[in-house]
């Protein structure tokens, strides 16, 4: 499974797994544990039509994507029942699978006192086709993209 910041299997999440998001309490309140706010490099946000982003990576250390960071339970059975159920969720079958919509990958986040700890994220399997149905999250925080679209600011 990977991604061991010390001890811990880490995980970055940036949409709908995000405190105050519908699959938050599904899948990571009350299971893992909050280590606090984030920021992976080298990736854009797109919105999809579908209502959640999709992370796409750019390998540019200019574009990146605002999100947060949970430790998972030490407890290896536990922790692999929570990164199933993300697999799930993510449509994730496999490593290359044809299949997949998104990856599991392990990728260095900015962390809180300047650290770079690695941890697991899920990006989108086929980024173009995300990039030609998708809206561009501009500043890679689809939190802020979100409250903005319901105020109606960009109408």
């Amino acid at each position: 499974m990977g991604a061991r910041g010390g001890a811990r299997v880490l995980l970055f999440v940036y949409g709908t797994l995000r405190r105050g998001f519908k699959n938050h309490g599904r899948y990571l309140a009350g299971r893992t544990t909050f280590a606090g706010r984030a920021v992976l490099r080298g990736a854009v946000l797109v919105h999809l039509p579908e209502g959640y982003p999709a992370a796409l990576g750019t390998g540019e250390a200019e574009d990146l994507v605002h999100g947060e960071l949970y430790r998972l339970p030490d407890d290896a059975a536990h922790a692999r029942s929570i990164v199933a159920g993300l697999d799930a969720l993510e449509d994730y079958l496999g490593p290359g699978d044809p299949r997949n919509l998104y990856e599991r990958a392990e990728r260095a986040v900015e962390a809180g006192g300047g650290t770079r700890p690695v941890a697991l994220v899920y990006l989108h399997a086929r980024p173009q086709e995300a990039l030609e149905r998708g809206i561009l999250v501009p500043g890679g925080d689809w939190t802020a993209f979100v409250r903005r679209e319901a105020s109606g600011a960009w109408s």
